[in-house]
């Protein structure tokens, strides 16, 4: 092809394919770790994972330390996952900008994700009768007005997963996300399968014409005022624009710096986190729930007024998002 796949589009089918074909894969905000598929990775032992999926890297690539092999995550898919391939540039070209359309001949193939949703919901329990789940909650200090909405999957292919409900005023589900909880194998978070209109955490919920922070995640949004989370921050034509007063408070890891780094520049407020941890003598702290677990003094709650004093739209800012230089 001869233009970038939007990362939010390859992101969805890449998570696809590794939940549907890996029993074991360790993510982090810069790469997916796997077991080769291309040469079956080490025979000796069987818990080895030597292939690298690198989303840090632009465009994706996909490499193995044990078989040498490098290419770019696109064209892996297309050889070893041709169907899947398919699937996501169909996806590609339905969201191209107008005037941008082309034209394709080929169909959308059945494959492992092409199933009724009513399959994996039907396996959606109440969170609050799994004691572990509760515990779980708990421990990581989340109000119980807001886990107890959500739900635990005894089976399908979201099991051994918190699902994370996205809920109106009204309490009707429009968008839920699973998890990883008691299960080990598989990606960190399977968002519902499917196109949909709103997939942001909150939406519905906040007051449009107050500041409206910006989180990566649902489960931070609990501890910050009038707050929405979105996965990653794929965002897509104006779905924030509903909001008068937008301000980026995302994770505190270098993918989010360097994220910060392209708000800066397009003049965007973003939350410095050194200058806020400074004065708060807290050290180690990755995102929001991070910092209220370990914070001394108390603070369970984000309000406004804590935090506004620590964005800033500022280029010259630059230097509280360290990120490290390619040599």
């Amino acid at each position: 092809m001869d233009f970038k796949i939007d990362d939010g589009i390859l992101e969805r089918h890449v998570r696809i394919i590794l939940n549907a074909y890996y029993s074991d894969v360790f993510e982090t905000s810069e790469y997916y770790n796997i077991r080769c598929n291309v040469c079956g990775d080490s025979k000796k032992d069987k818990y080895k994972k030597r292939g690298f999926i690198l989303k840090a890297n632009d465009p994706w690539v996909y490499f193995c330390h044990n078989c040498n092999v490098s290419t770019s995550v696109t064209s892996w898919m297309k050889e070893h996952y041709s169907t899947n391939y398919k699937n996501m540039m169909i996806d590609v070209m339905r969201n191209k900008p107008a005037g941008e359309e082309r034209t394709y001949n080929f169909k959308k193939k059945d494959c492992v994700v092409d199933r009724d949703e009513k399959q994996d919901t039907k396996h959606f329990k109440p969170i609050t009768k799994f004691k572990a789940c509760v515990d779980y909650c708990e421990s990581r200090k989340i109000p119980y007005d807001v886990y107890s909405k959500w739900r635990y999957a005894t089976g399908g292919v979201f099991s051994g997963r918190i699902i994370i409900t996205f809920v109106k005023p009204n309490g009707k589900v429009y968008y839920y996300q699973g998890r990883s909880f008691d299960n080990k194998a598989g990606v960190k978070y399977l968002s519902r399968f499917g196109d949909h209109k709103v997939t942001i955490y909150n939406y519905y919920c906040v007051d449009a014409d107050k500041p409206v922070p910006v989180l990566e995640g649902p489960i931070d949004c609990a501890f910050v005022e009038n707050s929405i989370a979105v996965t990653g921050l794929k965002l897509k034509g104006d779905i924030l624009d509903k909001f008068k007063k937008i301000y980026f408070l995302l994770d505190n890891d270098e993918s989010a710096n360097k994220k910060a780094l392209k708000l800066l520049k397009e003049k965007k407020y973003v939350f410095n986190w050194q200058k806020f941890l400074k004065d708060h003598k807290c050290k180690g702290v990755k995102d929001v729930n991070d910092f209220i677990l370990k914070n001394n003094e108390g603070i369970t709650h984000f309000t406004w007024e804590l935090i506004e004093p620590y964005f800033t739209n500022s280029i010259g800012d630059k230097i509280y998002f360290p990120v490290k230089t390619k040599k």
